[in-house]
C-alpha cells in the first residue's frame, strides 16, 4: 500500500475535511461551515467560496454546522453556543458547561430519525485547569461526553436549544474524538473511543434520547494520558487522536482511528446493525522525520515524530487520506502534507 504525498493550501484541506463531516454529505447538509475565527465555506454550488456573517471565534475545538437537504443553512454550533440561520444566537443558545468542565471542544450533530427537524448535538469537554501544563493523568483521561438537542420547530422556525436537555454527560473519559455512522434505515450511532483502553463506545442516537452504549476492544490500548514532552515542557496526550468515517454501501463502514502523536492510522469495521466496532482491519505508521533541523532539536534527539491530524475515506472506500504536519527540514515550523493511500494494492 504505497502512498503518494502532496502539498496542501487551506481550502484544499478544508473542503476534505467538510465531504467527510457527514455521512450525510452527499445530501447538502454539510455544504455549507462555519468554523475558526468568523470563517464559513459555501460548497452548495460545487465549487467551494468563502462566506461571511459567522460568529464563532475558536482555534483549539472543532465546530458543526448543519443544513437541510437543499443546503439552507439551518444552525451552527461551536459546542457551547449555538447560532440560527441568521447568525444570531438561539434564545437558549448558550451552553453552560458541566460542572468541573470547561466548554465543549470537540461537536458533531445528527438528526434523529423520524423527527427531521430535531437535532442531538454531542460534545466531549476536558476537565478545567487553571494551567493546562499542570494537569494530572487521572484529569486528561476524564473527558465528559454528553448532548443537547435543538428544535427547529421553536422560535418561529429559526430554532432554540431545549432547555434542560442532555445536562447530565453520558460518560466519562471519552477521548476528544467523535464520529457518526448512519446504516440503511437510517438509523444512527455516534461513536467514540476511551482516553485510557482500547474501548469503543457506540450511542444509538433515537426519537426518545441516546440508548446505553455498545462497547467494543479492538486495536491500540492507550495506558497512559500522556505519551510524553514537547521541548517546550507542554505534555501531549498518549490518547489524543481523531476519528472520521465515511457511510458504506451496505451495512458495514469503516472507523479510521488516527492516533495524532505516535504517527498511527488504524482502520476498523463497523457493523450499522449492532453498533459493534470489529477486529483491527489495516494499519499504517507514518515515517519518523529525521534532520538536520533549523533550529536543532534537544541534546539526545534524533528524530521528530509526524503528528496524523485527520483521515478521511472515499465514498467507494478504495482511497484513504491522511493529513500529517512534518516539521520542515533546515528551517523553523511545520508543514501540512496529505498522503493518498491505495486500500486495495
Amino acid at each position: 500500500m504505497k502512498p503518494s504525498s502532496f502539498l496542501l493550501s487551506l481550502l484544499a484541506l478544508l473542503g476534505l475535511a467538510l465531504t467527510t463531516h457527514s455521512a450525510a454529505a452527499q445530501q447538502l447538509q454539510g455544504a455549507r461551515w462555519f468554523f475558526g475565527e468568523r470563517v464559513g465555506i459555501d460548497f452548495t454550488t460545487g465549487a467551494p467560496r468563502f462566506e461571511r456573517g459567522g460568529q464563532t471565534q475558536y482555534f483549539d475545538a472543532t465546530g458543526s454546522s448543519v443544513c437541510d437537504a437543499a443546503g439552507r443553512l439551518q444552525f451552527y454550533t461551536d459546542g457551547w453556543r449555538v447560532w440560527n440561520r441568521r447568525h444570531q444566537l438561539m434564545p437558549n443558545g448558550v451552553i453552560l458547561p458541566y460542572p468541573g468542565y470547561d466548554k465543549g471542544l470537540t461537536t458533531l450533530t445528527v438528526p434523529v430519525q423520524g423527527k427531521p427537524w430535531l437535532y442531538r448535538v454531542f460534545q466531549m469537554a476536558s476537565v478545567s485547569v487553571a494551567d493546562p501544563r499542570q494537569i494530572t493523568n487521572r484529569q486528561s483521561a476524564a473527558g465528559a461526553f454528553g448532548y443537547f438537542t435543538v428544535d427547529m420547530h421553536r422560535n418561529g422556525g429559526r430554532g432554540d436549544v431545549v432547555p434542560d436537555t442532555g445536562r447530565a454527560p453520558l460518560h466519562i473519559g471519552i477521548s476528544n474524538a467523535l464520529t457518526a455512522m448512519i446504516g440503511p434505515l437510517g438509523n444512527t450511532w455516534v461513536v467514540a473511543h476511551a482516553s485510557i483502553g482500547d474501548a469503543f463506545y457506540a450511542w444509538l442516537v433515537t426519537e426518545q434520547g441516546v440508548e446505553p452504549p455498545v462497547v467494543s476492544h479492538a486495536g491500540i490500548a492507550f495506558d497512559s494520558a500522556f505519551a510524553g514532552t514537547y521541548p517546550n515542557g507542554d505534555r501531549y496526550g498518549g490518547a489524543d487522536f481523531n476519528a472520521i468515517s465515511l457511510k458504506a454501501a451496505h451495512s458495514s463502514e469503516l472507523v479510521v482511528l488516527t492516533v495524532n502523536q505516535r504517527g498511527l492510522t488504524q482502520l476498523f469495521p463497523f457493523d450499522v446493525r449492532t453498533g459493534t466496532v470489529g477486529s483491527l482491519r489495516q494499519q499504517i505508521l507514518e515515517d519518523r522525520v529525521t534532520g538536520p533541523f533549523n533550529p536543532p532539536l534537544p541534546p539526545g534527539i534524533v528524530y521528530a515524530d509526524t503528528t496524523v491530524e485527520a483521515a478521511a475515506l472515499s465514498t467507494d472506500l478504495r482511497y484513504l487520506y491522511v493529513n500529517v504536519w512534518q516539521p520542515w527540514l533546515l528551517r523553523p515550523g511545520w508543514r501540512g502534507v496529505a498522503y493518498q493511500y491505495d486500500l486495495t494494492a
